[in-house]
């Protein structure tokens, strides 16, 4: 009775979880990709290991700066795979194509564009750098919205509280036959 006893007081103690999801985020510009990662409570994955695939095969190892971004242009066009890896074996995964858009971007990008207000001259690079700014905050959010769509609800709690108490009932039930028969 005394170990059915423990074992319910173990199952019961609220544990602090330290594992928590990654996300990375790819910007592809020409042939430079930036990757940003980011664990699900928005804090950037320091350190993290980088692996960049193309047909399955290694091309790329780096790590991720103190930002959680890591920097790199891709040795030619096609689909490639990066793996980021953090700390405690975390890890996530993303695909993503370099070069499809080239052709546009070599015809647009080398243009300079006016605004709609006038007279405001800014290249697609710099444009791209802004909007990439500007996505910051919506990411985090994105984050944050992840996170919490991870977190357990009222009723997964009570399930399993539910179920917990059933196997404690179980093994009591079990304890008793056996104490009866001896």
């Amino acid at each position: 009775m005394k170990k059915v006893l423990l074992l319910l007081a173990l199952t019961l103690i609220p544990l602090s979880a330290l594992a928590h999801k990654i996300s990375a985020f790819i910007d592809v510009e020409g042939n430079t990709v930036n990757v940003s990662s980011f664990f699900s409570d928005g804090t950037p994955v320091k350190g993290g290991e980088v692996e960049v695939f193309k047909d399955g095969k290694l091309v790329l190892k780096g790590k991720t700066d103190k930002n959680g971004e890591f920097t790199f242009k891709a040795p030619q066009k096609g689909k490639y795979k990066v793996v980021v890896i953090a700390e405690l074996g975390h890890r996530t995964e993303a695909e993503f194509t370099v070069g499809e858009t080239e052709k546009e971007d070599r015809e647009v990008g080398k243009k300079e564009k006016v605004n709609s207000e006038g007279g405001v001259k800014i290249s697609e690079t710099e444009l791209r750098k802004a909007v990439r700014e500007e996505l910051k905050p919506i990411r985090q959010e994105l984050l944050q919205i992840e996170e919490d769509l991870s977190r357990p609800n009222l009723t997964e709690i009570i399930g399993g509280i539910g179920w917990i108490l059933g196997i404690f009932g179980g093994a009591v039930l079990l304890s008793r036959r056996k104490g009866e028969r001896n």
